[in-house]
């Protein structure tokens, strides 16, 4: 017989590495867009302003770790 999943989460971090991985989203969204009006701001060619995604992906990471608790 297959065990069935319920829809219940259980988070696995606590309350204190919830607010650690929610901060480091909001510093990675602050520096991601510091970086973006820098290298806009300078004329940066194309490959310099793609290094901008680093910067806002470790953002959405943090983030979305820290809103589902894993």
């Amino acid at each position: 017989m297959a065990d069935s999943v319920s829809g219940a989460q259980v988070a696995n971090i606590g309350r204190r590495e919830r607010r650690r991985r929610l901060l480091s989203g909001v510093v990675g969204m602050v520096a991601g867009v510091g970086l973006s009006v820098v290298v806009v701001a300078v004329g940066a060619p194309i490959w310099w302003r793609l290094g901008v995604v680093a910067p806002f992906l470790l953002a959405a990471f943090g983030y979305f770790q820290a809103r589902e608790k894993t």
